[in-house]
């Protein structure tokens, strides 16, 4: 895990301060679907992140336990993130408790870990559905950090992802100055109302950042040169 957290450390654009979600991680031998969505709320400096999961258990399991990953970027006097984070099994709500904690990097570029863990049983039928939700402040990155950042990120999942797709929501009309996506060649499709990319097969072993900045004083649409 050092190898792929240092490989995500790198990704972060510079100077960059954020709290965000990691892929979460399974007992479970196939995830069907991840369907991740950040939905930016420009009016309260916020987003609403959804993470969308139907997966496939093991054979005999009657129960399924999962970790998700707390993410914190900073420097080295940003702490653990304890943001509040919600899960639903199958509908249900899953109570979360804490697990294991990590730290990798130095000085102004710091990333912080802190799992939340838990344990749901199993209904009748092959496919399993999770939702993880969460509330986050916009992070700042970029020369005296005057750029907005948004970000979750996929750190080695240790199970194949069948598909992946990965959504930044906003109003229509909304103006986003400059802005930027991450990874900038990922084939991303853009609209008034936000940026869209999808891939059929992530591999288990898979460290990438998926992120959208922006600039707070310039007033280009987004999707537009």
């Amino acid at each position: 895990m050092l190898i792929a957290a240092l490989a995500l450390l790198q990704q972060f654009p510079e100077n960059s301060s954020l709290d965000l979600l990691g892929h979460t991680r399974f007992s479970a031998n196939e995830i069907q679907l991840n369907a991740t969505s950040v939905v930016l709320q420009a009016k309260t400096g916020e987003v609403a992140m959804e993470e969308l999961h139907l997966v496939r258990p093991n054979p005999g399991a009657k129960t399924m336990t999962f970790s998700v990953p707390r993410l914190r970027m900073g420097d080295d006097k940003s702490g653990q993130p304890s943001f509040v984070v919600k899960a639903t099994f199958n509908g249900q709500p899953v109570n979360l408790t804490a697990g294991g904690r990590n730290r990798e990097g130095s000085g102004k570029q710091v990333l912080y870990t802190n799992l939340l863990t838990g344990t749901a049983p199993l209904r009748k039928g092959a496919e399993q559905r999770l939702v993880i939700t969460t509330t986050l402040k916009f992070g700042r990155c970029g020369y005296e950090q005057k750029q907005g950042i948004v970000a979750f990120a996929i750190d080695h999942p240790g199970t194949v992802i069948n598909k992946f797709q990965m959504a930044f929501k906003y109003p229509a009309g909304t103006t986003l100055g400059n802005p930027g996506l991450l990874p900038a060649e990922g084939g991303w499709q853009t609209s008034q109302t936000g940026c869209f990319v999808r891939t059929e097969s992530v591999s288990k072993d898979e460290t990438l950042l998926y992120g959208l900045t922006w600039y707070a004083g310039d007033f280009r649409p987004i999707g537009l040169n």
